[in-house]
């Protein structure tokens, strides 16, 4: 204890002396006023298996203000989205079927709405009158197309024509023929109009007049250089702030997502007769339907609630929904889109309503069901350096029985902890040794009827090592140190002392220290005082007392409030008594 005290900072000392005494009836002199037990509770990690699973999935952060839009290449395996022209964006970033970057096309400032047809990409320049034309072979610019294109910036192709509205709000629905010599038609007002085709209708042209409440939706017939309405609603089966469309590959069912009601619906084409609804949670801002029109994502503007919900067309139960987790990460409008061979769910997501980040997100096997599979931990919090056994565990019956833990410690990267057979019961366990903060999850292949699965996460903390001694006792009794009184103790002198260390070093970080007096109806509170670490990880106080401390019993505990790295770590109660 000599040493450790010779190694404390004078000024340390010198800040504890300094102190102005407190009420002589409180026998403790340490800053003013006190401090409640409760503001240091630590927080609480679950040790225990939360049912279910969800898709594998990947995500990451794009260098993308806001969302344009996103198109398939099927032929190259390519992906392509744009940002929001509103937002300063001049590229577009392509990337494979699992999310990765393959290359980011530069130079096409207010890029916006997107068409693929054949080998050619079509790509609207928001406020810049032109639609640029790309070989998606070899993704360099070929042509432009002269184009007055703003408003939402969405752009279509249907009937041999590309399709837009020129200006913001009650824009003019506009067209232009993709042959030269790029004829161009004008078709009436529409309030931010979005667009829906397919290919197994080439003319038919769905037009939805966006943010309106009701949700107006219009089909129209565009061949041969024509625009004969179809059909009118009014109200989409009682819809309002329409936000998505998207149609079957074979041009016969529709589906929307809206502000309100809460849930996606399906409409048979051309005559919009209600067909589907598929219940959700506030509020719905994307959708989109597997080519084949077997099933139904919708993403939501979910600040409390799951957002993204895959459902079966056929069914109005869900297969899955995920929850992003955070209030400031949802789906941008229009944001979710499934792969042509239905291996993976694009996502949008981010602070739509703010900052206008873009996360993507990409789920594996995304119209199978996921499997039940769990991860657990024995412990919710180990010491520094100690290990804990972690065990996933498979719900499903299925004759693929391999299953993989994984950890992500606070700061670090996702890695393997181990791979192994599950048990009779379902289990494999490995053991896992700890230094920060860890969130463990599991993942399981799945099989012909279930699809890729991660399990939720399980967090685990991890306390510091933290030690306390008491110096100058004579002697104790049961748990208690005993110490004689000295009047001079009040002027700093022949005093306890109470010192901590932390391992490993945080020096230079503040450890609090928490004195209590026993009272009648127990331990009080009485004072606190925060000190900083000294370069060999410790810090000490000097317990001063007055006379009214004699025969009365105190205690002294450090603490360290946590940080991304380890959670609130604390001494053991160090128990005190003054004698005669």
């Amino acid at each position: 204890m000599r040493r450790l005290l010779s190694a404390l900072s004078v000024c340390v000392l010198a800040l504890v002396l300094g102190v102005s005494p407190s009420a002589a009836s409180t026998a403790w002199l340490s800053p003013a006023g006190g401090v409640a037990v409760a503001e240091h509770m630590p927080p609480t990690f679950s040790a225990f298996a939360v049912a279910g699973g969800v898709p594998t999935k990947t995500s990451r952060l794009l260098s993308l203000q806001g969302v344009g839009d996103m198109v398939f290449d099927p032929a190259n395996g390519h992906v392509l989205i744009t940002g929001d022209s509103a937002y300063g964006n001049s590229s577009i970033l392509v990337t494979d079927y699992t999310g990765a970057t393959v290359t980011t096309i530069t130079g096409i400032a207010g890029g916006g709405g997107m068409v693929v047809d054949g080998t050619k990409l079509y790509v609207a320049r928001c406020g810049w009158g032109l639609i640029d034309v790309y070989d998606l072979g070899t993704l360099t610019k070929t042509d432009s197309i002269t184009a007055a294109v703003s408003g939402t910036c969405d752009l279509a192709l249907a009937g041999g024509r590309l399709w837009f509205s020129n200006a913001t709000g009650s824009g003019t629905l506009t067209s232009v023929t993709v042959d030269a010599p790029h004829t161009t038609a004008t078709h009436g007002n529409f309030y931010y109009p979005i667009f829906a085709t397919s290919p197994g209708a080439p003319d038919t042209l769905i037009v939805g007049e966006s943010g309106q409440s009701p949700s107006y939706v219009y089909v129209y017939d565009v061949s041969g250089g024509g625009f004969t309405l179809l059909k009118l609603s009014m109200d989409m089966n009682g819809a309002s702030n329409l936000q998505s469309l998207a149609a079957t590959a074979d041009g016969t069912k529709l589906f929307t997502a809206s502000g309100s009601p809460y849930q996606g619906q399906g409409f048979t084409l051309p005559d919009l007769t209600p067909s589907g609804i598929f219940p959700t949670a506030p509020y719905p801002s994307a959708t989109a339907v597997t080519d084949a029109g077997g099933h139904l994502a919708v993403g939501e503007d979910g600040i409390y609630e799951p957002d993204v919900w895959v459902f079966a067309t056929d069914n109005a139960t869900p297969l899955w929904k995920f929850d992003f987790g955070t209030t400031d990460n949802t789906v941008w409008p229009d944001g979710v889109r499934f792969t042509p061979d239905e291996s993976a769910l694009f996502v949008l997501s981010g602070d739509v309503n703010f900052a206008h980040s873009v996360r993507l997100t990409v789920f594996s096997d995304p119209t199978k069901t996921p499997g039940s599979l769990t991860v657990s931990a024995g412990k919710a919090t180990v010491p520094y350096g100690g290990s804990v056994k972690v065990t996933a565990h498979l719900g499903t019956a299925s004759a693929q029985k391999t299953v993989s833990i994984y950890r992500q410690p606070a700061g670090g990267a996702r890695t393997l902890v181990a791979t192994g057979t599950v048990d009779g019961a379902g289990n494999f366990s490995a053991p896992v040794a700890l230094k920060r903060n860890t969130t463990f999850t599991a993942e399981w292949v799945g099989d012909a009827m279930y699809g890729k699965t991660t399990s939720a996460g399980r967090k685990v903390g991890v306390t510091l090592l933290m030690a306390g001694a008491l110096s100058g006792a004579y002697g104790r009794s049961g748990n208690y140190r005993l110490f004689h009184y000295h009047s001079s103790c009040a002027s700093g002198r022949q005093c306890p002392i109470y010192a901590a260390t932390v391992k490993p070093s945080h020096a230079g970080k503040p450890v609090k220290f928490v004195p209590q007096r026993r009272t009648a109806s127990g331990w009080s509170t009485v004072g606190r005082l925060a000190l900083k670490l000294n370069k060999r990880s410790a810090a000490a106080v000097i317990f001063r007392y007055s006379a009214a401390a004699r025969g009365k019993a105190f205690r002294m505990q450090a603490v360290y409030k946590g940080d991304t790295a380890n959670v609130r770590s604390e001494t053991r109660w160090a128990y005190i008594k003054i004698t005669a």
